[in-house]
């Protein structure tokens, strides 16, 4: 049997049993998992006062609250536990006010159903987008972008105000949202296109508005034919393309629908007003100089004898999304036109006049109220007499046969 080790008496020894019975004399620290964000973030004693703790409000930061079982701590700050619910990086400092939640209550209650006048199409906007912004708040922002300048259309004296937390919300849904375009996925794919399709009645909502004198009348007027907003509105394409298989098993699937679309020949079955358009190919059609412009004309013009006809049978049978027409017609007309259009090619610009009288169509919506009056209204003014004759049915379409003669 060998004898015990010798006992080991040295200072250091000594020294460090001495500072672990401190340690185990001292009060245990009870480690806080219900503190903010922010003090888990930095490593520092959250005081958990609401809404607001106490470090939080000495350095004026945001003060968020979430679920610390859904995070874990490693190199570089919080991480989502895999397979548990989680708000993204995009969360942190995130903090929505009262005033917020005002305008979320007006989305479900009023805004969203204004969103379509398919009855079967009001779960989505009043339940299922606003559920899924719940987990993306830059689809959130987006949501209440569109509910301020819903409540800015119903109450024009406060609109000032309610477009500059219009503006706010709409700046935080596009910043969020160009944080995650790099990776389109399953977990993100409904956000991301539910805030597209809502960017796009955002930029018809505030684009070309009348209450805005801070430019000259003209630039104002001329401003629905600028290039700017239809990329906007064409960026939707541009996510559905990779996320289309994703969202079309999800809950936003209703929102593809667009029936027979890619099947529907105006030449085989011309719509009622057919005739008026396939008239504008005169415009072109003796020309030969340049046959890579004549086909892009051609082109756009079938696909705008394709748009009337797909709305007038939607304006018949109601089976489809009624302002589904016009956002369609802007994602599968030929880059080439849009440059032609750019340029302000007459012949570019007689075709949008039409477009214009479609859109008009949609004049029932708060969001598109004016707008095809607007487009037909700046093409007449740059094109002048000369062209009148061509864009008389979208100048008697939208009310402005008097004013143009």
């Amino acid at each position: 049997m060998s004898p015990p080790e010798p006992e080991n008496t040295s200072p250091t020894t000594t020294a460090d049993h001495s500072e672990k019975n401190e340690k185990k004399n001292r009060r245990a620290h009870r480690k806080s998992r219900t503190g903010c964000q922010r003090c888990k973030e930095r490593r520092v004693k959250c005081n958990e006062e609401k809404p607001t703790c106490f470090n939080c409000k000495r350095h004026g930061a945001s003060c968020v609250y979430g679920d610390a079982a859904a995070f874990h701590h490693g190199n570089g700050g919080f991480h989502p536990i895999p397979g548990t619910p989680t708000y993204g990086s995009y969360t942190s400092g995130i903090a929505f006010e009262m005033k917020d939640m005002a305008l979320l209550h007006h989305w479900s209650t009023s805004c969203a159903a204004t969103m379509s006048t398919a009855p079967w199409m009001s779960q989505i906007w009043q339940v299922a987008i606003p559920k899924i912004g719940f987990q993306h708040p830059y689809l959130m922002h987006a949501i209440l972008a569109v509910s301020a300048l819903h409540i800015a259309y119903l109450a024009p004296a406060n609109r000032r105000d309610l477009t500059i937390d219009a503006a706010t919300h709409y700046h935080e849904a596009i910043m969020g949202f160009r944080e995650v375009i790099a990776v389109i996925n399953e977990q993100n794919c409904d956000a991301m296109f539910a805030t597209s399709v809502i960017n796009m009645f955002y930029v018809f909502a505030i684009t070309g508005r009348d209450d805005d004198v801070s430019e000259p009348n003209l630039t104002k007027e001329l401003e629905v034919l600028d290039a700017k907003w239809i990329h906007m509105v064409r960026g939707c394409g541009a996510i559905l393309v990779p996320a289309f298989d994703f969202v079309s098993r999800g809950p936003l699937s209703p929102l593809l629908e667009i029936g027979d679309w890619n099947t529907l020949d105006p030449d085989q079955d011309p719509s009622e007003h057919d005739g008026r358009l396939l008239a504008l190919k005169e415009i072109w059609g003796n020309e030969q100089t340049d046959q890579e412009r004549n086909a892009a004309y051609d082109q756009t013009l079938h696909r705008l004898r394709q748009t009337l006809h797909w709305m007038d049978h939607e304006a018949v049978s109601g089976s489809r999304i009624s302002w589904a027409g016009p956002f369609i017609w802007l994602h599968v007309i030929p880059g080439a036109y849009l440059e032609l259009l750019w340029q302000r090619q007459p012949p570019a610009l007689v075709l949008f006049a039409y477009f214009g009288a479609l859109v008009h169509r949609l004049d029932g919506f708060w969001w598109a109220k004016g707008w095809g009056r607007k487009i037909v209204g700046a093409v007449d003014k740059f094109l002048g007499s000369y062209w009148r004759s061509r864009i008389e049915w979208p100048l008697e379409i939208v009310g402005l046969c008097e004013d143009a003669t």
